[in-house]
């Protein structure tokens, strides 16, 4: 026993040591060892079959390892975004970019201020903040589009704009920063990538080495997705290149889309970080930021990353802000990076929520699941323990009222209820 201790201490002690020798590449770590391995050999501590020493000493080299392992731990610990440098922007000649291309046709520049408000009135429209806000359009004819966009417009069957286009459209093209507070599914994703379009066209083109010119930040690589198909749809005239980088999927193809340069980068935060720390790509020629959904993205801790990659963007840029709620969060992250006026601008009703139609498709859904569920157990009780059909139905009523009261105090737009 006391030679099985011994061996268990020497080996703790020489573990601890090599850690120690690691952290400090010092005399003590490489005494610690040392005495660990001198210990494996039969050392006179163990020797001396003194179970209070053997104790003390295993209690103490255990000790020493585990807080060494600790130390190790936090001295190798990889934060996402660390090692980006932030630019010192004060120290670059920034060239100019053009940022205006809103043609309002005279109309509605000289539209009957009564009528406009008549108008965000009737679809929701409030703007909350901002200064020389530009009417919204009420049809297509309103703005002249290039024709590239008419085309796509048409093509895609769209007769009318819908109430987060009607207004996020003139602002956009005329250079401002924004907030939109929108419920989900209101068009949004189309209102910031069509002035992005145009955006890039009113720009040089891009040299070898140069990033993106626009860049939408998404929580997740679902929604990264959906943008991306959008950006191909409308993007496809105009032969603007894009990609989607995300995780969970091969890098390489990602990496070779980024070197061969795109005009649009639509990403999560924690790949992109990724690409930028490899040298992959840069965000010296963005000039068009978005961050889409960006309560959610703080909701999953994407703040860090976040502000990682907007210390590589110059700070004249052009930013979009979307969101579907307007925590405090928010709030302190479009004070940091909206720097100046900015435009806010809500669509819906003052306690904003995920779009009811969509919330409405999945509380049918999980009836449907329901029933099919209930339908199961049934049977199982049925045939196991000779329950009655009625009994069964009591029972998963009840069940389903509980599951829904603590679902709904977790979180109260649960569509289970």
């Amino acid at each position: 026993m006391a030679a099985a201790g011994s061996d268990a201490t020497a080996a703790v002690a020489a573990a601890s040591g090599a850690i120690a020798a690691v952290l400090e590449e010092d005399s003590v770590g490489i005494a610690a060892a040392s005495e660990g391995a001198a210990l494996a050999e039969g050392d006179s501590v163990a020797e001396a079959g003194s179970e209070r020493i053997s104790s003390q000493v295993r209690g103490e080299s255990e000790k020493t390892f585990w807080d060494n392992l600790i130390m190790l731990k936090c001295r190798f610990r990889f934060i996402l975004g660390e090692s980006l440098r932030k630019v010192q922007w004060d120290r670059y000649t920034l060239v100019p970019f053009e940022r205006n291309f809103y043609t309002p046709s005279p109309a509605l520049t000289n539209a009957d201020p009564r009528e406009v408000e008549k108008y965000r009135a009737a679809k929701e429209i409030t703007v909350v903040r901002g200064r020389g806000v530009p009417n919204p359009i009420t049809s297509f004819r309103d703005v002249n589009f290039p024709d590239y966009v008419n085309r796509e417009i048409e093509k895609n069957g769209f007769t009318a704009p819908t109430p987060i286009q009607a207004q996020g459209w003139p602002i956009a093209l005329s250079g401002m920063n924004m907030v939109g507070i929108a419920m989900t599914g209101s068009g949004k994703t189309l209102a910031y990538l069509l002035p992005g379009i145009i955006h890039i066209n009113h720009q040089p083109y891009l040299e070898r080495g140069d990033g993106p010119i626009v860049l939408v930040l998404a929580p997740t690589r679902e929604l990264a997705q959906q943008i991306q198909e959008v950006a191909i749809e409308f993007g496809r005239s105009s032969r603007i290149k894009n990609t989607c980088v995300f995780g969970g999927a091969p890098k390489g193809p990602q990496m070779r889309d980024l070197e061969s340069g795109c005009e649009i980068v639509i990403a999560t935060p924690g790949r992109l970080i990724d690409f930028l720390e490899m040298g992959k790509t840069n965000l010296r020629r963005c000039t068009y930021l978005v961050l889409d959904e960006a309560d959610r993205m703080l909701d999953m801790g994407f703040e860090p990353q976040i502000r990682a990659i907007v210390s590589q963007i110059r700070p004249d840029r052009q930013v979009l802000m979307w969101s579907a709620t307007w925590p405090k969060e928010v709030r302190r992250l479009a004070e940091d990076f909206l720097e100046g006026d900015y435009t806010h601008i809500n669509i819906g009703a003052q306690e904003l929520h995920a779009n009811h139609n969509i919330l409405q498709v999945r509380r049918e859904q999980s009836n449907i699941m329901y029933y099919v569920v209930t339908s199961m157990y049934c049977t199982v009780l049925y045939y196991t323990v000779a329950v009655g059909v009625v009994q069964c139905v009591i029972i998963s009523y009840f069940i389903r009222l509980w599951t829904c009261a603590t679902s709904t105090r977790r979180r109260p737009s649960s569509p289970a209820c």
